[in-house]
């Protein structure tokens, strides 16, 4: 049986309620450096599209990498949402 999306969403969502400071700060760090060996691996791309953590849901901090990627002069891209729409 698979589950749906929402249900893998809700998954998740719990497994990241029960990681502890220090495991959420090691898969960030792990993750990013995950970018710097894709960047090193690929140094001809310089445009970026990063999403920001919502810390409230404790997902993977990713000022890390926007923190590596302007060290190296990368264009970066966010996407902004309206509070009240959600647009």
């Amino acid at each position: 049986m698979s589950l749906s999306k929402s249900e893998l969403r809700e998954q998740y969502k719990k497994k990241r309620n029960e990681l502890s400071d220090e495991a959420l700060q090691a898969a960030s760090l792990r993750i990013r450096d995950k970018v710097v060996e894709f960047c090193e691996a690929n140094p001809d791309l310089d445009h970026f599209h990063l999403f920001f953590p919502i810390q409230k849901l404790r997902e993977i901090d990713t000022y890390l990498i926007q923190e590596f990627l302007e060290s190296k002069d990368k264009v970066l891209y966010s996407s902004i949402l309206n509070p009240t729409t959600h647009e």
